[in-house]
């Protein structure tokens, strides 16, 4: 399948946008990275557009001629060399910081070097099953932060068989299209439904343990701050919802080749100005 190649400068200007936010702290630039943190949480939802729009249009008709074991092994190949490495460098970088500056570190993350959960937690994010533990620190951010958007690429890789399946019957262009927009408000209600649950519950309801687990640089966060997490939690943060996003990117991967085959596809720079706002639209409704 011919690589699209119209998509390569969106994935550029958005992994930029997440790079940025992500290391602007650590050159003093924290109002940059406070600037840039809703175009971050939103180029993460992109990605995973993309994700879903690139694997359907690679393996729509691939998955009927390969076996399923060698699809998972390539995902597997893909994701699991640079992740692992990762893993493994971490281990001295944060084995000196709990040595060096072991205040720091239980008042920052609530961990010291003979915790008894600092070996669980590198395991349960080399397992990719950190984000699945609703305290903050030090689960998710000690050991390495962005890993929780790698358990949703690979639930989405699990699912993606069956998914993409249901969408290859779908014969209707029309129908496709309407498919996202279901998936779409069906997001938009359970986002809504989040919302306005966690925010209006009595605070008393928090748990005291995960409401201390909630510190940043050793600040507890306050009622609104909690709830606001909370809601971030549920819906950026745990894998469930992304796969909305997932089938949304499937969805239009399906009907962008569905024009292609019958000839309706345009040619040339209309072709690649389709392709491009197809992407952008999808990126925009998921907002």
């Amino acid at each position: 399948m011919k690589e699209l190649v119209e998509l390569t400068g969106i994935r550029f200007f958005a992994a930029f946008v997440v790079c940025a936010y992500h290391f602007s702290p650590g050159f003093g630039l924290t109002n940059v990275s406070t600037i840039l943190r809703p175009a971050a949480m939103s180029a993460v939802s992109l990605f995973f557009i993309l994700s879903g729009f690139i694997l359907s249009y690679s393996y729509l008709e691939k998955l009927q001629t390969i076996k399923l074991r060698y699809f998972f092994w390539a995902r597997f190949a893909r994701l699991a060399p640079a992740f692992v490495t990762v893993m493994i460098a971490m281990i001295p970088i944060r084995l000196l910081f709990l040595m060096s500056s072991p205040e720091s570190a239980r008042i920052a993350y609530r961990i010291s070097i003979d915790s008894p959960i600092l070996g669980i937690s590198w395991l349960a994010n080399l397992l990719l099953v950190a984000v699945f533990v609703p305290a903050l620190n030090p689960w998710l951010y000690f050991w390495n932060p962005p890993a929780w958007s790698l358990t949703a690429e690979a639930i989405f890789y699990i699912g993606f068989p069956v998914v993409i399946s249901l969408f290859k019957k779908i014969k209707s262009e029309r129908f496709l299209l309407w498919t996202s927009v279901i998936i779409y408000g069906l997001l938009c209600l359970i986002t809504a439904g989040i919302f306005s649950l966690v925010m209006n519950i009595p605070f008393d309801i928090f748990p005291l343990w995960y409401k201390s687990s909630l510190n940043l640089g050793g600040t507890v966060l306050a009622e609104k701050e909690v709830r606001s997490y909370t809601f971030t939690y549920f819906v950026y943060l745990l894998p469930f919802l992304r796969c909305l996003e997932f089938w949304v990117g499937c969805s239009i991967g399906c009907f962008f080749l569905r024009l292609r085959e019958r000839e309706r596809l345009p040619k040339g720079n209309i072709r690649n100005l389709l392709l491009v706002t197809c992407v952008l639209l999808m990126y925009l409704v998921t907002k």
